[in-house]
């Protein structure tokens, strides 16, 4: 016979069997979310190794939670540990729950920011299947960084849809933006211009629609929407006469643009772009009259505009006078010494003159003055690649270039120098992530160059003819025709 004590006994020890469990988990959170607010705090104040250790500590606690494996991975972005970073990353997107709009928003702006084209393009297809419209711009803007413009229409559609005259408006102000922002000056005009012909649409819109038509090199039509822009206002202030005068010399209408900034330098207003302007145009034909257009600036004393010095010192150069110019561009160096550009105008002298030797000192110079200058390290790094020829050293600027300035003509530099310096795989890797990223015509060029440097003349057709359906190039057209009867004959040879 079982005692009454036993049966107490047996009683307690099945309810602590199946509370336990159920305590340990609900510990284990109270202590992750712990160590997660604690890692929060020393990554605000800026200890990343230390938030690093509180987050591991809580994934180890809570492997579930796609918060805590964001924000390792977060962690691990700044503290550049990439692959480890993206394994997180990948995690906390499997985790997360599909109807987590907020959490799938930020997992794909954590990706995207990173350069993880391929999460951030996943996480869009998600959140574009939704009706969130936040979530349907974001994922709008992670395909317009990718170049998947055919998604952003799609995107775009849903969003406008059932929606009335000025809220659809609104949505076209929107697109065209993206575009603008995204280098498709010609589609952001002529989606501006739908825009315009829908309820009020803003006062300014005509002159954004300018602006894009001269980018995408419509200057006419640019004009055409300038004037328009002007007989709302009741014309032009300074700046936007300066556009205009711009504008008239691009389309060839030097006169009517020479009677623009003769009227600003009268008035006094705007004098000095309107004479650093004239001056430009100048300086490829009558430098000479370029150089007396600027020295009524230089009578009055030194102006404080670096533009100046660095123009002066063009025009000096071009007339021959290269102490001269380069004394302007010591000038701009000495009154701004926190830009790099005096010194780089210098370096690029001496390159185009060999003198090599004080071309790398001025970049150096440039690069002391801001190290963490895309556009210097660039510079520096094509300097060793193509002046020098010292690949090593100009992969080592390249990579730096493009950590801090992502660029697809820094990318395409530095596949180039990856191959010289005997990295092929690394290189043709690289491009194939640029082409990811955007298919730029550019990238495919320099993709064909890498694969016939590496003995696969077919592979390099089939990239060249790739970017000449984006672009068409009538050189690379014949150097195709060309390769390809070289690889049928070498072919037939071996045959």
């Amino acid at each position: 016979m079982i005692s009454r004590g036993s049966i107490l006994l047996l009683a307690f020890s099945l309810i602590g069997c199946s509370t336990a469990p159920e305590w340990t988990r609900s510990q284990k959170r109270d202590r992750a979310f712990a160590h997660l607010a604690q890692g929060l705090d020393d990554q605000f104040r800026g200890r990343l190794e230390a938030a690093e250790g509180r987050y591991r500590l809580a994934a180890k606690l809570v492997p579930e939670s796609p918060t805590i494996h964001k924000r390792l991975a977060d962690a691990l972005y700044l503290l550049g540990q990439k692959e480890q970073a993206v394994g997180y990353l990948r995690q906390a997107v499997v985790l997360t729950d599909p109807a987590d709009t907020e959490m799938l928003l930020g997992l794909m702006s954590l990706a995207a920011d990173n350069g993880q084209s391929a999460v951030a393009l996943e996480l869009a297809g998600r959140l574009a299947g939704g009706d969130d419209h936040g979530a349907l711009e974001a994922s709008a803007r992670v395909y317009a960084g990718a170049g998947h413009w055919k998604r952003v229409r799609e995107v775009f559609a849903i969003l406008v849809a059932n929606l009335d005259r000025e809220a659809r408006s609104r949505r076209l102000i929107w697109l065209g933006g993206l575009l603008h922002h995204s280098g498709r000056f010609g589609e952001a005009a002529e989606v501006y211009r739908e825009a315009l012909e829908l309820p009020e649409p803003p006062a300014r819109l005509p002159l954004d629609i300018a602006r894009c038509e001269a980018r995408a090199g419509r200057h006419a039509e640019a004009l055409g929407s300038l004037d328009r822009y002007a007989r709302q206002q009741g014309g032009l202030r300074a700046r936007e006469a300066l556009f205009r005068a711009k504008l008239l010399f691009l389309a060839g209408r030097v006169r009517d643009a020479e009677t623009i900034l003769g009227g600003l330098i009268e008035s006094g207003r705007e004098e000095l772009d309107a004479r650093m302007l004239w001056a430009r145009q100048l300086a490829r034909m009558a430098p000479r009259r370029a150089l007396a257009m600027l020295d009524p600036i230089e009578r009055r004393g030194h102006p404080e505009v670096l533009r100046y010095y660095l123009l002066r010192g063009q025009v000096e150069y071009r007339m021959g006078q290269k102490e001269a110019a380069r004394k302007s561009w010591r000038r701009g160096a000495r009154r701004f010494p926190e830009s790099s550009l005096p010194m780089m105008h210098l370096a690029g002298s001496w390159q185009v003159e060999g003198e090599l030797k004080k071309a790398r000192e001025a970049y150096e110079v440039a690069l002391l003055r801001q190290p963490t200058n895309g556009l210097v390290l660039h510079a520096l790094g094509s300097f060793h690649l193509d002046a020098t020829g010292e690949a090593d050293l100009a992969v080592r600027y390249l990579e730096q270039a493009l950590r801090e300035t992502a660029s697809i003509s820094i990318g395409i530099d530095l596949a180039r120098a990856l191959l010289r310096s005997g990295r092929a795989d690394r290189s043709l890797r690289l491009l194939g992530d640029l082409l990811g990223k955007r298919q730029d015509p550019r990238v495919w060029r320099a993709l064909g160059v890498a694969l016939l440097a590496v003995g696969d003349p077919n592979g390099a057709i089939r990239a060249w003819e790739r970017g000449i359906r984006l672009d068409p190039d009538a050189f690379l057209a014949a150097r195709i025709k060309d390769l390809r009867a070289k690889t049928a004959c070498n072919e037939s040879v071996k045959n």
